[in-house]
């Protein structure tokens, strides 16, 4: 079984659904139910501008059309990323895949009214109760599960979402950066490669606020104190998607980390002076990833301190955040990558 609850979307793996709950779409037109009867459904609110439930409801889906219903039956959004009902001694009465789990899934609830369990951060739908599988291309859909901003890249054909905390300036001057790299790399780069990559940018958000917003949410764990990871690490990269934190960007010290100091949680203050930093070194992750380089990045900096992390802040310092010195065979190794190289100014980034 699982133990967290949740009362809104999206649902996370590792949720159980609470019965009698109303679980509303953020469009607050629909909501999801666990009915006392032990049927599950999806009902369109009469009342949609008060989100008052009562007679007027429309019932949009509902497991009673698939199984038959048992008033003593539990609902969970498994760890492993499989919606599945159970009865009262632990037997399936049904679920929604029958392999192929993702624990990184978790269920949104769309506009007109769809339960959707969607993975690699919304563009693929595993199961759908309106049978409709098609993602929705536009990362624009996520605007209401937290993400609120959005810019793109044409080529490649990367999107960048912002939470409502992220000032417009830290969006443009990201995309401006990405753009510029992005244009500078060799041939033997393509850039279609880094195509449907997505960049999540917060902004000093507490952990328990993230930790609620997909797909950052998944990133980071509890450390061997119990301590979660998210408050103290502002980012971090997949193959498929970075977060970063606008509070690094342009800044000295780190506020949330600096305030876990004040309250007695951090042993340390962070002091560290950033310009775009974070920004490059977690794209510098991607380029990783997404080129294949891991092999060849362990030739080169073998012996080295960490190369997987070597690797990001050569490229800083290739682009001047900050400035550094590089070997020989690094800049070689780099120079293989970017047709020419140049400097971030802090003064492009104008909150």
């Amino acid at each position: 079984m699982t133990q967290n609850t949740q009362t809104e979307f999206p649902i996370l793996a590792g949720t159980s659904i609470v019965q009698g709950q109303e679980y509303p779409s953020k469009t607050r037109t629909h909501y999801l139910k666990f009915q006392s009867d032990g049927n599950l459904v999806v009902k369109k609110y009469g009342d949609p501008v008060n989100m008052l439930s009562g007679d007027g409801d429309a019932y949009v889906w509902g497991l009673d059309k698939k199984i038959t219903i048992n008033k003593n039956a539990r609902v969970e959004m498994q760890s492993d990323g499989n919606l599945a009902v159970y009865d009262e001694n632990g037997g399936r009465l049904w679920s929604a895949l029958t392999q192929s789990h993702d624990p990184l899934s978790y269920l949104i609830l769309t506009p007109n009214g769809a339960l959707k369990l969607v993975s690699n951060n919304g563009r693929e739908v595993q199961w759908s109760s309106d049978g409709n599988l098609v993602a929705d291309p536009d990362p624009l859909a996520m605007a209401g599960y937290g993400w609120s901003q959005c810019r793109k890249l044409e080529s490649p054909k990367i999107t960048i979402m912002g939470t409502k905390a992220v000032t417009s300036a830290a969006m443009d001057v990201v995309k401006l950066i990405y753009s510029e790299i992005t244009q500078r790399f060799k041939p033997d780069f393509p850039l279609n490669k880094l195509d449907d990559y997505v960049i999540y940018i917060t902004n000093g958000e507490p952990w328990s606020e993230l930790s609620r917003i997909a797909p950052v949410s998944t990133m980071w764990g509890n450390d061997a104190n119990g301590v979660n990871l998210g408050d103290e690490i502002r980012g971090g990269t997949t193959n498929d998607f970075l977060w970063i934190d606008e509070q690094m960007i342009c800044k000295t010290g780190v506020r949330t980390r600096n305030e876990a100091f004040e309250a007695k949680n951090r042993a340390g203050k962070d002091e560290t002076i950033r310009t775009y930093d974070q920004v490059i070194h977690e794209f510098g992750h991607a380029i990783d990833n997404r080129y294949g380089l891991r092999d060849r990045i362990m030739e080169v900096y073998k012996g080295g301190w960490n190369p997987v992390e070597q690797f990001p802040w050569s490229i800083q310092s290739w682009f001047g955040t900050p400035v550094g010195t590089l070997s020989e065979s690094e800049s070689a190794f780099i120079s293989e990558i970017f047709t020419s190289n140049t400097t971030f100014l802090p003064e492009l980034y104008k909150p």
